[in-house]
């Protein structure tokens, strides 16, 4: 995640457990520096930046998804703990709009889910809003014109989706939109000049190469030169 002109990286797996451990690299400087831990071991946690600062949402600690949710205030160096989610969750998607959490989807180490809920670090309180037309984790999102885009990712039973949503966080709606031209889940996204590019993945029965980009403005999908190898969960 970035904050003005670092990167931080929280948590995840070594292999043998889930990390609590923090770090933020300064690119002008390229040094790492360790910074205090989260309170909870976690990964597959939801990430994002707002107001200047970093929140974590759920992920798992290796035992048990989790619903809790941690703030860290970078000029404090301190970590605060926020309301939790209504639900645990871990692979959810997590956007920050006007100073707004969006959590979307994930799974609860049984099910895929489907449900949405904000909170506003400001009134310290979560709220349930429409849920996805479907259950989907693993998914990659991305924010354009302030509309939320969800594509790909699981779905409840474990097949990689191509399909693709747009949620309105002023109206509280959601919007089918066309499909990805493959299935995809695990894959990077990115948006240059207005579009959305999706990259890799995984697909029906392996990683995946091929990239694709969505133009809102146009409603379509083209196909682009595919990645010089397979890549699955890649940034």
């Amino acid at each position: 995640v970035a904050i003005g002109r670092c990167l931080y990286v929280c948590g995840g797996w070594d292999g043998h457990s889930a990390l609590s451990s923090v770090e933020r690299f300064q690119p002008d400087a390229m040094l790492w520096r360790e910074l205090p831990s989260m309170a909870h071991a976690r990964y597959g946690a939801a990430t994002a930046s707002a107001s200047g600062r970093l929140y974590v949402c759920g992920g798992d600690d290796g035992q048990s998804t989790l619903s809790s949710v941690e703030s860290f205030d970078p000029g404090a160096a301190a970590w605060a703990s926020l309301p939790p989610m209504s639900q645990q969750r871990r692979n959810a998607a997590l956007a920050a709009i006007a100073g707004r959490l969006f959590v979307f989807g994930g799974d609860d180490d049984q099910d895929p889910l489907s449900s949405l809920e904000c909170l506003d670090p400001a009134a310290g309180a979560w709220e349930v809003l429409p849920s996805m037309p479907r259950p989907r984790y693993t998914a990659s999102m991305t924010v354009v014109a302030g509309g939320i885009y969800l594509c790909g990712g699981y779905d409840d039973d474990e097949n990689a989706l191509s399909s693709v949503e747009r949620f309105d966080p002023q109206k509280k709606t959601w919007e089918a939109l066309p499909s990805m031209l493959q299935p995809r889940h695990g894959a990077a996204i990115a948006v240059v000049a207005g579009c959305l590019y999706v990259c890799g993945g995984h697909g029906t029965q392996e990683a995946l190469s091929s990239v694709e980009r969505f133009d809102p403005a146009s409603g379509t999908w083209a196909s682009l030169a595919p990645m010089s190898q397979r890549r699955a969960l890649a940034a």
